[in-house]
């Protein structure tokens, strides 16, 4: 699919469309400054995205995935 430009809504539907390629198991995601792109990301595309079966990700994924926001991510990483 290449570089996912647009709001948080947009880049959340354009990523539960790449859910929908079949033998997809996972996707790559970098951005220009990590940080502050992982914060984003978690707080504002992540919860805007849908589970395969229709529900509301943030409520699945906070049962079933561990999504690393970027104040966990520095204090993980100045920590050791």
């Amino acid at each position: 699919m290449g570089t996912l430009v647009g709001s948080y809504a947009t880049v959340a539907r354009m990523l539960d469309e790449c859910a929908t390629v079949p033998a997809t198991k996972g996707i790559m995601l970098t951005f220009d400054d990590f940080l502050i792109g992982m914060e984003q990301f978690g707080q504002r595309i992540q919860p805007l995205m849908r589970e395969p079966g229709g529900e509301a990700r943030s409520r699945w994924a906070l049962g079933r995935r561990r999504w690393i926001s970027a104040s966990s991510f520095r204090s993980a990483t100045m920590a050791g």
